[in-house]
């Protein structure tokens, strides 16, 4: 059998986050056979729609001149079918060589995965999902587009994991960061994009057309914001992130002199708007024989009790002037 091309990078020896989670790892890394199949078995994967396509041309000149440096990673579907979990562009730059009289890849190197052996409560669809999130991390090179994609899918692995009791997960940021090999702050950073990015961005993200921390920058802006940046710079590609932390300041500068301009206007208050007190007491009234803390949580305690008496000093200040003003 041919050497594996495949490290065991990401899912490593280290059992902090994975738990018993790494062992299923290694197992789709290593119960696999090393097939050549005809082009016209392999199948495209639904699922990797949205991953990256670009430079198929330098792929295919690549792939012309050195040969296939990875297998495409596949399953078997039925008799002389194999539906493709990683390799989806490889793919793509190999029909294209074959429609042009290349016959030698007429048959491709594949790898062959056995999903059966993934001892993890999952259904069939979520392991593929699992197998194509972990073998993509593993064996090619991600736009950060791609690596967003992928950590949407181990997320929703991970909360099927988490319902079906799975144990050892660890925090859903480290099990994805160790599966993509990334820092857990970037997959923090994925998130803050899928959740606050505008559509108009996301196309461009999508196209890489974006740095990752420019796109981060732009998803702490208001949707308002990110629109009106986008107006307001000719080539948006050009951004940096100075220049984005840059008008978000402005933006924040802004929104301070519209809060004071408030203070011009005239309002009625009421006992509705300090309900957020009474929240409080009802809580604090629930403790009746006290309370343990530890001294993390006693230092912050005192840092609110100083904020707090501070901030009631202010509103009975202000109270003290409107009733003056009242009384004359």
């Amino acid at each position: 059998m041919s050497k594996s091309k495949f490290s065991m990078g990401s899912f490593g020896d280290d059992n902090k986050s994975g738990g018993l989670l790494n062992e299923s790892g290694k197992q789709l890394i290593n119960d696999f056979q090393i097939k050549y199949i005809p082009i016209e078995e392999l199948v495209p994967n639904e699922k990797n729609e949205g991953f990256s396509l670009d430079d198929i041309e330098e792929l295919q000149d690549s792939i012309k001149d050195i040969g296939l440096e990875q297998n495409l990673v596949v399953m078997k579907v039925e008799e002389d079918k194999y539906k493709i979990l990683s390799g989806h562009r490889r793919f793509e730059a190999l029909k294209e060589l074959v429609a042009d009289g290349v016959e030698k890849f007429k048959t491709v190197p594949c790898t062959v995965k056995n999903l059966d052996k993934i001892d993890l409560p999952l259904t069939d669809e979520q392991k593929e999902i699992y197998a194509i999130a972990t073998t993509n991390a593993e064996v090619r090179n991600n736009t950060d587009s791609d690596k967003l994609k992928l950590m949407k899918m181990l997320s929703e692995v991970y909360d099927v994991l988490k319902k079906n009791g799975h144990t050892g997960l660890g925090r859903r940021r480290e099990f994805i960061a160790e599966k993509l090999g990334v820092s857990p702050r970037t997959v923090q950073t994925y998130k803050n994009i899928d959740e606050n990015l505008s559509d108009e961005y996301t196309e461009m993200f999508k196209k890489d057309q974006l740095t990752l921390g420019a796109t981060n920058e732009l998803s702490k802006l208001p949707k308002d914001n990110q629109k009106e940046l986008l107006e307001e710079t000719k080539d948006v590609r050009e951004l940096t992130e100075k220049e984005i932390k840059e008008y978000a300041k402005k933006v924040g500068e802004a929104k301070k002199k519209n809060e004071i301009k408030i203070t011009h206007n005239f309002y009625t208050l009421n006992q509705k708007d300090f309900e957020y007190i009474n929240d409080i007491n009802s809580e604090i009234s629930q403790i009746k024989n006290g309370i343990t803390v530890n001294g993390k949580e006693w230092e912050k305690l005192k840092a609110v009790e100083k904020q707090i008496t501070k901030q009631q000093k202010v509103i009975a200040k202000i109270f003290e002037d409107v009733r003056k003003r009242h009384t004359k």
